[in-house]
């Protein structure tokens, strides 16, 4: 993560991406291309939530989609946001929590439509490792209701869950 903060915060910045096979080629203002390569999805995509590409996440910072197996489905075609750098990751995680479509939802209504299971059944793992990473005082809370620190530690289950593993990086 170091090192690609310290390219990407260069003075020039990352503005596409696009997956190619097991692979994400990021692409900077002065046509500079660098490689993500293997690592776990998230780390590929610098999307530490393994968000859904979508008209929200592009209004967030991602810079381009990748096209992923699912990891209940095992079908090809879902299609992931490429964020330039994990801070702007991070910060659309933080703002989807925030939006109406989850500002209401308790922790296992967040897992319930972040992280549906192919069955569409809650994934009572998952909410057991927020709730973990919460705490108590947090099980019926909505979302709306949690301090900043509680907020935070919510955020940082959910990238747990996500998985994060790197790759290589390499310039083209």
């Amino acid at each position: 993560m170091n090192q690609w903060n310290t390219i990407n915060n260069s003075s020039t910045r990352f503005i596409s991406a696009k997956a190619v096979g097991n692979a994400v080629h990021y692409t900077m203002a002065n046509g500079q291309t660098w490689v993500k390569e293997g690592g776990t999805k998230a780390w590929r995509h610098t999307n530490p939530g393994n968000m859904k590409s979508t008209t929200f996440t592009k209004r967030a910072g991602a810079i381009g989609t990748g096209v992923e197996e699912t990891y209940y489905t095992n079908e090809r075609g879902s299609h992931y946001a490429v964020f330039p750098d994990w801070d702007t990751g991070k910060r659309a995680i933080k703002t989807l929590l925030l939006s109406p479509s989850y500002r209401d939802k308790d922790i296992r209504g967040v897992v319930k439509r972040y992280a549906p299971t192919a069955s569409g059944e809650v994934n009572k793992a998952y909410v057991n490792k927020l709730q973990v990473c919460t705490g108590e005082s947090c099980r019926w809370k909505t979302v709306k209701d949690f301090s900043e620190k509680e907020l935070s530690d919510l955020i940082d289950g959910i990238i747990d869950m996500e998985g994060y593993r790197s790759g290589k990086v390499y310039k083209l």
